[in-house]
């Protein structure tokens, strides 16, 4: 379950800083939206050594920095997001598709708390808050698609026809 919290929270961070920025590109750097997430999600990827008590070990396949590369890879296989390149750690050119901004705006206060959610999580103060908010709102956005998918996706087939 602790991937799928990740997931959200990166997808989140990607999303919101996209629209905050739309229709302009934004290179990505997933290692950055990792160190952003903030030690909760970074201590549960940490696993202390028996043999060791004052020592843990990176369970990496567990750790943000291990998933916001592939999440930012599925968002946009899942049609969410486009990009040119992936190149010297970073993604170029990453851009939010007419379904990603649909995702969004499909509810009216959904950009906004967003938008407000990611800032939030840059103060520490408000960090689990905003945590909160984003998985939330990524859930929502997640849930849409899953529901209008299939519409969407006839809606284009017969656009060319």
């Amino acid at each position: 379950m602790r991937n799928i919290e990740i997931f959200k929270a990166v997808s989140a961070l990607v999303m919101a800083d996209l629209y905050a920025h739309f229709p302009l590109k934004q290179d990505i750097s997933p290692s950055e939206l990792a160190l952003n997430l903030g030690d909760e999600l970074w201590d549960k990827s940490l696993k202390q050594d028996p043999e060791r008590p004052n020592v843990s070990e990176l369970q990496r396949q567990f750790s943000p920095a291990a998933l916001a590369r592939p999440t930012i890879e599925w968002l946009a296989n899942a049609g969410l997001i486009t990009y040119s390149s992936y190149e010297n750690s970073k993604f170029k050119d990453v851009a939010l598709t007419l379904r990603g901004l649909e995702s969004i705006e499909s509810n009216s206060t959904r950009g906004r708390r967003l938008v407000n959610a990611s800032k939030n999580i840059l103060v520490d103060s408000a960090k689990d808050a905003a945590k909160e908010q984003l998985t939330k709102i990524a859930g929502e956005m997640f849930k849409w698609c899953v529901k209008e998918g299939p519409q969407l996706i006839h809606l284009v087939q017969n656009y060319g026809q």
